[in-house]
């Protein structure tokens, strides 16, 4: 039984995308998540096979509230928890570009799209992705949010020479799906639920 989807925050990764992974299961990963490390949820390459995605996905369905997202300090926690999480994945991907101490355990896990410094011909882009009751509710403040993103990671890009093929999103869960990401809405998750779950076909 192959494994073919995975349950995540509410919706279900096509783990058959191309070249697709996840650093919480790359055994190189795990001494550095010991040491609170955090990492996006998954990676993998765009099917024209130059563009490379890191995605993180948030579950804010099931709220009781339309908008989801109305209290001040669910944005502030939302955002700082996707940059906490950026920050950490560049710099993993980094310690592989630069050769850094723990390039040998981590290289082996990733595919050689991922080992190579972005460039113009091979850009990055991390996904932040919200499920939500009603999307529409969240595309109105998607814009401000999104910028706020890009501006406390850019320092990161800058750092590591990859500012200008970096990119970051922040999209509800039907534009990402709209967008071309792997991704489909779980029918059957419970509400509110974050686990990951996996689930096979024959």
């Amino acid at each position: 039984m192959a494994v073919t989807m995975i349950a995540e925050s509410g919706l279900l990764i096509d783990s058959q995308a191309p070249e697709w992974f996840r650093l919480q299961d790359c055994p190189g990963f795990q001494a550095l998540k010991g040491v609170g490390v955090a990492e996006m949820d998954f990676g993998f390459v765009a099917k024209e096979g130059q563009t490379r995605w890191l995605v993180e996905l948030k579950d804010y369905s099931h709220t009781g509230r339309p908008d989801g997202l109305a209290e001040a300090h669910s944005l502030e926690y939302l955002i700082h928890e996707f940059v906490q999480k950026a920050k950490d994945s560049l710099l993993v991907l980094g310690s592989i570009w630069y050769s850094l101490p723990n390039k040998s355990q981590l290289e082996p896990d990733l595919s050689m799209a991922f080992r190579q410094i972005p460039s113009l011909d091979r850009k990055l882009k991390l996904a932040f992705v919200v499920k939500r009751d009603e999307p529409q509710h969240f595309k109105a403040a998607t814009q401000p949010l999104q910028d706020k993103l890009r501006s406390k990671i850019k320092g990161q890009c800058e750092l590591l020479g990859i500012r200008e093929y970096c990119e970051v999103f922040l999209f509800d869960h039907e534009t990402a799906i709209a967008y071309g990401l792997p991704l489909q809405v779980n029918e059957a998750s419970p509400r509110g639920s974050n686990k990951t779950k996996k689930k096979t076909k024959p």
